[in-house]
């Protein structure tokens, strides 16, 4: 479910980039990159937990995501 939110939060932070009349700052477009990275990192490296508290499957070929702006 966490992941879904990221992937979501990203895909709203790219259309609203490329979108005229955005409603993300670019203070926020940088939270969220950021906070997707965090998360790509804790996954590849095997540290993040699932919401019953086990750790999930480690993560490979995941990019990371840089700025655009």
């Amino acid at each position: 479910m966490l992941l879904f939110v990221i992937f979501s939060a990203t895909i709203v932070a790219v259309a609203a980039f490329e979108c005229p009349g955005g409603q993300l700052t670019p203070q926020q477009r940088k939270d969220i990159v950021r906070q997707n990275n965090k998360f790509r990192s804790l996954l590849i490296r095997g540290k993040l937990k699932n919401r019953n508290g086990t750790y999930m499957p480690r993560g490979k070929n995941m990019l990371q995501l840089v700025k655009m702006y």
